[in-house]
């Protein structure tokens, strides 16, 4: 069984009338960090040239990467903005376990209850894999040059990646490039990181032969959710393609939770087959989201079908949002879903249009989509390039989002949805102006 969710009608975000709280033209979103704010552990003088949301936590606040110059050199750190004051949680002026000073920010996972965070860094003497524990500052998990059990023989780590890492209080999981010019994917058991699959691993999808890489992944409660790219065993001259949504759960081997070439769920034919994943994540529950689904790679082709898809324990499918969707305020064709967050009292989704449009929406527990904030709009008087969420981004209905304005400056921001329940009269004007039919979750 399918759950998916529908909407229709471009007119109905001008018929639900927002409070004030939610207008926009820039005034009622809250600015928390920007482009040009000061660098709080540099010398005087030295302000953000961008800044990029990490995550948020409830009691600790936000966690963001802030870019600056110093001495004529590019650099960046991890912040904490709480309560109006911005912080260090490692940068120019951290010093790590054995003395080695931190220069910029490679990438993260999830900012946890309390403000913990699993990131890497570049540093003064290699990049290297660090747990931030508040009270407890920095610990080292995996250094540059270290050769972890199941690696070959002699092939010591070399870089860490965005999207490749994530973890918690006990363990962690990470993507690697190794000296041998291969790549491997690591899980940490008690602690000791060591490799659960490299190129010489057997995806197990048809046509893509063994592992070529692991762009993405998502650690929680001690499984692992991960994007696995392959390539085709039989003409190797092609280039690698993604292979499917994997989980490894402890004590046992890994699971296909997609692969390329299985039909979507939904599709509208039995042509439409995944080809594109992205954003791999274990929900609280267990069950194993991500973004992506068919985009037909015949030349000048522009036929897609793209989703943000659950698998679910039993094996069903729940659809929150698709490509097929009348979505208000589109003003083009949905291209993708760039990121979602459906982990808190209420549903946010990321998209963008085929013109290069991006905007986020939410959704009420009505199943009624409202678009919060697009490109099409100003933020702070001024136009918008990008707007971008991340999946650990809202706390009981408050969205952070990143934006990007076409000046080249950068800000983060929050906004509070509300209720979206709507009252017994507007129902009864939704379903008329709807042709009787409420948008709200159905069974297909």
């Amino acid at each position: 069984m399918i759950t998916r969710t529908r909407c229709g009608g471009f007119g109905l975000a001008a018929l639900l009338a927002l409070p004030a709280t939610l207008a926009f033209g820039g005034d009622t979103f809250n600015s928390l960090v920007k482009t040009g704010d000061a660098v709080p552990d540099a010398p005087a003088g030295t302000n953000f040239s961008s800044v990029n949301l990490v995550g948020v936590d409830s009691s600790a606040g936000m966690a963001f990467v802030g870019s600056f110059t110093l001495n004529g050199s590019a650099r960046s750190g991890l912040y904490n903005y709480h309560n109006g004051t911005v912080s260090p949680i490692a940068s120019i002026s951290t010093a790590g376990p054995s003395g080695e000073q931190l220069t910029s920010y490679i990438g993260g996972g999830d900012y946890l209850p309390g403000g913990l965070i699993v990131f890497a860094s570049n540093t003064s003497s290699g990049k290297t894999l660090y747990r931030y524990t508040p009270g407890s500052g920095l610990s080292t998990l995996v250094r540059q040059g270290d050769v972890l059990p199941g690696s070959p023989d002699g092939a010591g780590v070399t870089n860490f990646f965005n999207r490749g890492i994530s973890g918690d209080g006990l363990d962690f999981a990470f993507r690697a490039a190794r000296s041998d010019s291969s790549n491997g994917l690591y899980q940490s058991v008690g602690g000791f990181g060591m490799q659960v699959a490299d190129d010489k691993t057997r995806s197990g999808v048809a046509e893509m032969g063994n592992f070529i890489d692991f762009p993405e992944l998502n650690y929680r409660d001690g499984s692992m959710a991960f994007i696995g790219t392959g390539q085709d065993p039989d003409d190797i001259t092609l280039p690698p393609e993604p292979a499917g949504v994997f989980v490894m759960r402890p004590g046992n081997p890994f699971e296909i939770i997609a692969s390329r070439n299985m039909v979507i769920p939904n599709a509208h034919d039995d042509g439409e087959r995944f080809t594109e994943f992205e954003r791999p994540r274990i929900l609280p529950d267990g069950r194993v989201g991500f973004a992506g689904g068919f985009i037909e790679e015949a030349s000048g082709s522009t036929d897609h079908h793209m989703g943000v898809w659950i698998r679910n324990p039993d094996l069903t499918w729940k659809i929150y949002i698709d490509s097929d969707m009348n979505l208000a305020g589109l003003h083009a064709p949905i291209q993708e879903f760039n990121q979602y967050s459906v982990e808190t009292s209420t549903n946010f989704f990321g998209v963008n249009d085929e013109n290069g449009g991006s905007y986020i929406y939410y959704e009420s527990d009505q199943g009624i989509f409202t678009d919060l904030i697009d490109t099409y709009q100003q933020l702070d008087g001024k136009d918008l390039a990008s707007v971008r969420m991340v999946s650990d981004t809202a706390i009981n209905g408050e969205l952070f989002f990143r934006a990007s304005f076409t000046d080249g400056t950068s800000g983060i921001y929050s906004v509070n949805v509300p209720a979206t329940v709507p009252e017994p009269a507007m129902v009864g004007v939704l379903a008329l102006l709807t042709g009787g039919t409420l948008l709200r979750r159905r069974h297909v």
